[in-house]
């Protein structure tokens, strides 16, 4: 997997609440590759192995790679976490509404009163 992915799913797993990551992203270059006069040619961003592997603690005793079973893995628990704060934030909602439209009734129902008065 790109860098870009790893650095995505370690923000979505602070997101949802899975651990917040230590490392938001390191900016790095290949060993041995992409070098300009010393220089990075091409960047990169994202969290090394060893990053990701404090972040979630995975891998094992190996910190010097990131499975790709593991980042699917948080990546899943990130959109699951997501997907468990969205619902609730919409159950908040739907009841916050279900009031107002309570309240609008009642409201509607006086303004009925007022005019058939007159």
């Amino acid at each position: 997997m790109k860098p870009k992915f790893y650095s995505l799913l370690i923000a979505l797993a602070g997101l949802a609440g899975i651990r917040q990551a230590a490392a938001q992203g390191t900016a790095f270059t290949y060993q041995g590759h992409l070098q300009n006069n010393g220089n990075p040619a091409t960047g990169h961003i994202g969290p090394v192995a060893q990053d990701f592997h404090a972040a979630f603690g995975m891998n094992g005793t190996n910190d010097t790679t990131i499975s790709t079973v593991d980042e699917g893995g948080v990546g899943l628990a990130a959109i699951q976490g997501l997907d468990q704060k969205l619902e609730e934030q919409t159950r908040e909602k739907d009841a916050e509404i279900q009031k107002l439209e309570k309240k609008l009734d009642a409201l509607q129902t006086m303004v009925n009163q007022l005019v058939a008065q007159k």
